[in-house]
């Protein structure tokens, strides 16, 4: 038997160098065009970005203006209530529908009527300043958040809180 062979001649070309050359050539012109354009995005979007800032400051300042107007409460007291009302957990709103609360469980205690009345008496907290004039209400959350915090006994604590707050409001104001 006879013994065929055959050659084969096998040649490869490599083109896959010049396309990823291509392909990077292309990225850094697109790269460019991008870069070229980075100043004026950025301008923009710092722009726009500061024009929110300044709409949600105006919005938060027509808020607390219109709310003490309502409650009787400086902007600046407010101001100082959403910090702690955000540290407790609640939110302004929250904490605008406990500061009436409180007023209407003050006018309360000061007619001598209500259930508060008796939880003011056992903290021994006045709802009157020395002059006949009732307490401010940031000065009333600050007094009751110390005699609060000050009892050993955590039902107390919660006790007295839930008398003194509005239904369902969350009671940690009064803990710290």
């Amino acid at each position: 038997m006879a013994r065929s062979t055959a050659k084969f001649t096998i040649s490869a070309e490599d083109k896959t160098t010049a396309a990823l050359k291509s392909a990077m050539s292309g990225i850094d012109k697109l790269k460019g065009h991008f870069m070229s354009l980075a100043a004026p995005i950025a301008g923009l979007t710092s722009a726009a970005g500061l024009g929110m800032l300044i709409e949600k400051t105006r919005q938060t300042g027509d808020m607390f203006d219109k709310m003490s107007l309502r409650i009787g409460v400086s902007v600046e007291e407010l101001s100082a209530i959403s910090y702690a009302s955000q540290i407790a957990g609640t939110d302004i709103t929250m904490m605008e529908k406990s500061l009436r609360y409180l007023s209407d469980k003050m006018l309360e205690v000061k007619r001598g009527t209500g259930e508060a009345r008796q939880t003011f008496e056992e903290l021994g907290i006045e709802v009157m300043d020395s002059n006949g004039k009732f307490k401010s209400l940031t000065g009333m959350l600050v007094e009751i958040a110390d005699k609060v915090s000050a009892l050993e006994d955590e039902t107390l604590k919660a006790a007295y809180a839930s008398d003194i707050s509005v239904p369902g409001a969350d009671r940690n104001l009064y803990h710290y």
